[in-house]
């Protein structure tokens, strides 16, 4: 900016005549906008990052500031803030920018437990780590092996279940903090189980109904569609009021709806209605099996 001055100098002589001039100064502001802030290096615990609102002194009154533009490296331990400011009246830009490290203290952790089979064809192959996180967690963090003999190579995030142990492989995955966000980390612990693949498997069918009558048809509860795959029956059925009215870990579809006589007063069979059962197959690999079938006995 510019601005100008007179000055009237007037002198009188020994005899009182005086005699005036003037000069006219001319001022201009030449210096760059530049901001009263300390713009030094500074530090932040994550989370706790912002920028400051940028100050001028009072010779520089009519700027226009754009940004800041806010970069952070590849770890996400520095950021940077930068600004372009314009000086409206001789049409000069400055930019100015300041450092911020960041102090990483991540989140309380995320623990996720599953499960997989060791076996490709049940798995369509390598499994993408990923697939076992939330949706939309940030995938530009970094992977870290626990426990357990898998590998990760670089940024290969893919673990091939054919190709490690049975038992449980634990893994932390941690975000890359963005604009001094602080990290995310999701702890998983996946149980590698040793499954078989039997073509007897898809074929299961368990009893929906039990009316042991005498006619032939529904005497007993039954579980089908296994007799060649060498699995042994652990059945556990239950009445609506979540009590274990028979259990047989080796069951041999013999279930008629009998009860022990304690059970149900002086009757040996259990009152008809609908009841609950929980299968499981042992040495199959398979989660338990249950639902809800009819048993009438009247």
């Amino acid at each position: 900016s510019t601005a100008s001055v007179t000055v009237i100098f007037t002198a009188t002589d020994d005899c009182g005549n005086p005699n005036s001039t003037s000069a006219t100064f001319t001022i201009e502001n030449n210096a760059p906008p530049v901001p009263t802030n300390n713009l030094s290096p500074t530090t932040f615990n994550c989370g706790n990052a912002s920028p400051p609102v940028l100050t001028f002194g009072p010779c520089t009154t009519d700027v226009t500031v754009t940004g800041p533009v806010t970069t952070t490296n590849d770890d996400g331990t520095q950021i940077t803030w930068s600004w372009d400011i314009l000086d409206n009246c001789n049409g000069e830009t400055v930019s100015v920018s300041q450092i911020a490290n960041i102090v990483l203290i991540p989140n309380p952790t995320n623990t996720i437990t599953d499960d997989i089979c060791n076996d490709a064809g049940l798995n369509d192959g390598p499994t993408d780590l990923f697939s076992f996180l939330p949706l939309g967690v940030d995938q530009n963090g970094y992977w870290t092996i626990i426990s357990g003999n898998s590998v990760l190579n670089g940024s290969e995030i893919f673990l091939d279940p054919e190709t490690i142990d049975v038992g449980l492989h634990v893994f932390e995955y941690t975000t890359i903090p963005i604009g001094g966000a602080c990290p995310d980390v999701y702890e998983l612990t996946l149980d590698v189980l040793d499954c078989v693949v039997l073509p007897c498997e898809d074929n299961i069918t368990v009893s929906t109904a039990v009316t042991p009558n005498g006619d032939q048809w529904n005497e007993f509860f039954e579980v089908s569609g296994i007799e060649d795959c060498g699995f042994e029956i652990d059945l556990k059925i239950f009445n609506r009021w979540g009590a274990m009215i028979y259990e047989s870990p080796s069951y041999q579809n013999n279930w008629n709806g009998t009860a022990p006589s304690s059970s149900f007063g002086n009757s040996d069979k259990v009152p008809t209605g609908t009841y609950y059962y929980i299968i499981n197959l042992k040495n199959s690999g398979r989660k338990p099996i249950t639902g809800y079938f009819y048993v009438g006995t009247k």
